[in-house]
């Protein structure tokens, strides 16, 4: 997961007028800045997961994207304008977290660093 995380990061930092059209998000200034700031998030966060070997990391790693989960319902609640690409970040933000607690949860079977 961190090698999709780092990816993402990289490509929303560096392009973020594409995540917000693949996203179906309008381009403007702000959700431009708001991408970026994800991006740098992702970046730091798979850094950590690859520099730092230790299966705890993943259980951080799932509660991070739990909580923007939550927070991007939150935000398409309240944004209608922004709905979409909120709902859309959301889902990614569950897919990172179910994906991270399934590898929590191999490598404590395994009993090892992931």
């Amino acid at each position: 997961m961190d090698v999709a995380r780092f990816a993402l990061g990289v490509t929303a930092l560096t392009l973020p007028r594409s995540v917000l059209h693949a996203a179906g998000s309008v381009d403007a200034t702000w959700p431009r800045r708001v991408t970026r700031l994800l991006g740098a998030r992702y970046l730091a966060q798979s850094v950590t997961g690859l520099v730092v070997r230790d299966r705890r990391i993943l259980l951080g790693d799932t509660v991070v994207e739990i909580a923007h989960a939550l927070t991007a319902v939150g935000f398409a609640t309240y944004f209608s304008r922004h709905r979409t690409p909120a709902l859309a970040s959301g889902a990614l933000a569950v897919g990172f977290a179910v994906a991270d607690l399934a590898a929590f949860s191999a490598s404590e079977r395994a009993g090892r660093t992931p």
